[in-house]
C-alpha cells in the first residue's frame, strides 16, 4: 500500500502527521450535543464496545440491565448522529447511528453540523486515535466506568480528508471489512453446523426438542436415565490462593483472567474463590442463556459459581455432557429449575442434582465423541481466524482513516457489503450491556 506524498504535524494528541491536505477541527464543529425526549415509540437503540450504533433486537436481548418502563426520558436518535456511551465512551462504546430510535438517557447524542461521509466519520470516530482523546474527556469512577466531560469531548481534535476522500475511504473500507467478515461468517457457520449435526445425534426426531416439561422424553426411549447426583460430584474446595484466576464466558468457555482483560477485576480476597480442576463443569447465572460449561483448565472462580466433576466411573461421558450441557432443550430445561432469573437467582448444586439426564447407548457415544472432536476443533479454527482477521482490520481501518495509506486510487469492484456486526464476540456485546445502565 502507498503513502500520500506529502505529510504535516497534527494538532491531536495521539496522531504524530496526516496528510498535508487534511483539516484538523475539533469535534464541536462537527456535531452539537441535542436531546430530543417524549419518542418512546421509536425503536430502542444501544451502543456497543466493537460493533457502535444498533438495533436493540439485534443484541438477542440478554442484557442484564433492561429498558426503563417509563421510556419519555429517552432520547431520539437519527441516522448520522453521534452517539456515546457517557460511562464506557473512553472504552470505545460509541459509533454514528445508521438507525432511527431511542437511547438511553444516560447516552450522550450529538447531531451533525457538517455535511461529512457519516460511514468515514463511524470508521473514524471509533479509531484508537479518537477514543484515547475520550479517555482524557473522561473523569474515573472506579476502575471501570468513567464519565465524561462534555465541555472536553466537544474540543477532541478529528482529522478530516475532503468530502470525495472521505467517500472513497468508506467504499474501500466497507469493500476490505466485508471480505473479512464473509470469511468469519463461513468459518462461523462450519461451526453451527457441526453442533447441529451432534444435536441430530443426541435427540429423538419424535421426541418434543422444545418443551421444557418433556426434556426427558426427548430421547430414544432406550436410552439410560440417571439423576445428576448419581452422575456428578459437588466441588467445594477453596483456598488455593496460589492459583490463577478464570473468566466464565460463553463464547469462549473457560479461559485464564488475564487472557480475557475487558473481564478482570481483582477479587479482594482469593481464598473465598472455588477451585476448578480440568474436565469440571461449571454454572453460572449466564448458564441460564449459554448452558454450564466445561473447564479445561485449572484456576478459581468466584464462590457464587457452582462447580462439580464426573464420577469416574461415568469418565467416559465427559464429551457427551459436555455437548448436551450446551445444546439449546437442555438450557430451556436448566431455565425451569428457577422461578425468576432477572432477580438474580441462580441454580445451585442442590437444585442441579435431582435432574434427569439422558445416557446414549455406548456405540451411539462414539458417534457424538467424534463430532464433538470435529467441533471442538471448529471453535478453535474459528476463534485463531477471528483474532488474526480482526486484528488486520483493526490496522487497516486505522491506517486508512488517519491517513497512512493512500486508497485514493484504488479501484472498489462491485461487493455485498456485509455488516461487521455479524461477527462479533456475543460475552464482549453482553459486557457492555450489562454497564450501559
Amino acid at each position: 500500500m502507498k503513502k500520500y506524498a506529502d505529510y504535516r504535524k497534527t494538532s491531536s494528541p495521539f496522531l504524530k502527521t496526516v496528510p498535508s491536505h487534511w483539516i484538523d477541527v475539533k469535534l464541536r464543529h462537527c456535531y452539537t450535543i441535542k436531546s430530543i425526549s417524549n419518542t418512546s415509540n421509536e425503536p430502542l437503540l444501544s451502543v456497543f464496545l466493537n460493533r457502535g450504533v444498533v438495533s436493540y433486537t439485534d443484541t438477542d436481548m440478554k442484557q442484564v440491565h433492561k429498558p426503563s418502563e417509563d421510556m419519555k426520558a429517552y432520547q431520539l436518535v437519527l441516522p448520522g448522529d453521534f452517539v456515546l456511551n457517557n460511562q464506557q465512551a473512553w472504552r470505545g462504546s460509541v459509533g454514528v447511528s445508521s438507525h432511527r430510535g431511542i437511547v438511553s438517557p444516560a447516552y450522550i447524542v450529538m447531531a451533525p453540523i457538517t455535511e461529512n461521509n457519516p460511514r468515514f466519520m463511524n470508521y473514524m470516530l471509533r479509531e484508537t486515535a479518537c477514543i484515547s482523546q475520550f479517555v482524557l474527556a473522561s473523569k474515573g469512577v472506579g476502575s471501570i466506568q468513567r464519565i465524561l466531560s462534555p465541555i472536553k469531548l466537544k474540543s477532541s481534535i478529528v482529522v478530516l480528508p475532503p468530502r470525495d476522500e472521505q467517500d472513497q475511504i468508506v467504499r474501500y473500507l466497507d469493500w476490505q471489512v466485508s471480505k473479512i467478515n464473509r470469511l468469519l461468517a463461513i468459518k462461523k457457520r462450519i461451526v453451527l453446523d457441526t453442533f447441529d449435526l451432534i444435536q441430530l445425534f443426541l435427540y429423538s426426531e419424535k421426541g418434543d426438542r422444545t418443551s421444557i416439561g418433556v426434556f426427558e422424553a426427548a430421547f430414544p426411549q432406550e436410552w439410560e436415565r440417571k439423576k445428576a447426583k448419581y452422575l456428578f460430584v459437588e466441588r467445594n474446595d477453596k483456598n488455593h490462593p496460589e492459583e490463577e484466576l478464570l473468566a466464565v464466558t460463553q463464547d469462549r468457555g473457560i479461559l485464564f483472567k488475564k487472557d480475557c482483560p475487558q473481564n478482570f477485576v481483582m477479587p479482594a480476597d482469593t481464598t473465598t474463590q472455588k477451585l476448578v480442576c480440568e474436565g469440571d463443569y461449571i454454572i453460572s447465572l449466564r448458564s441460564f442463556q449459554g448452558g454450564i460449561e466445561t473447564s479445561h483448565i485449572r484456576g478459581l472462580v468466584s464462590a457464587a459459581y457452582t462447580v462439580m466433576y464426573l464420577r469416574p466411573e461415568f469418565a467416559e461421558y465427559r464429551e457427551y455432557f459436555e455437548i448436551l450441557f450446551k445444546s439449546s432443550p437442555f438450557i430451556k430445561y436448566l431455565n425451569s429449575l428457577v422461578n425468576d432469573i432477572r432477580d438474580g437467582k441462580k441454580i445451585d448444586y442442590s437444585d442441579f442434582k435431582n435432574s434427569v439426564l439422558p445416557l446414549p447407548p455406548k456405540a451411539l457415544l462414539q458417534k457424538i465423541t467424534l463430532l464433538l472432536r470435529k467441533y471442538e476443533k471448529a471453535k478453535s479454527d474459528l476463534e485463531v481466524a477471528r483474532t488474526v482477521v480482526n486484528n488486520f482490520r483493526t490496522r487497516l481501518i486505522s491506517d486508512v482513516v488517519t491517513g497512512q495509506i493512500d486508497v485514493r486510487g484504488i479501484e472498489v469492484p462491485t461487493f455485498e457489503y456485509i455488516d461487521e456486526s455479524n461477527n462479533n464476540d456475543e460475552n464482549t456485546e453482553e459486557m457492555e450491556a450489562e454497564l450501559d445502565g
